[in-house]
Formats: C-alpha cells, sequence, structure tokens
C-alpha cells in the first residue's frame, strides 16, 4: 500500500483490516514506520 502521508496510508489499510488480523509493518527504523503502527493502534490497545 502507499500513501502520500501518514494518514492516508492508515485510513487506506484501515479498509482491509479486521480485527483478529495479524499485520507485519516493515521498513526502516529511518522511515518511521511505528507512526502507522500508532494510527492503527486501537485505544487502550497494549498488544500492538
Amino acid at each position: 500500500f502507499h500513501g502520500a502521508t501518514i494518514q492516508e496510508a492508515v485510513e487506506l489499510l484501515k479498509k482491509y483490516i479486521d480485527m483478529g488480523d495479524v499485520i507485519l509493518v516493515k521498513g526502516s527504523r529511518g522511515m518511521r514506520m511505528e507512526r502507522i503502527v500508532s494510527g492503527l493502534q486501537l485505544e487502550g490497545d497494549s498488544h500492538v
């Protein structure tokens, strides 16, 4: 998937994922991929 911004990428991904899905977010630390994980994280969910 590709988005022009982190928020755009997160919104795109949310259309394809369901509760219980396992998602691998892969990229270099320089790309700060943790922002994708934070955007997908449910409020209060500590398992992400």
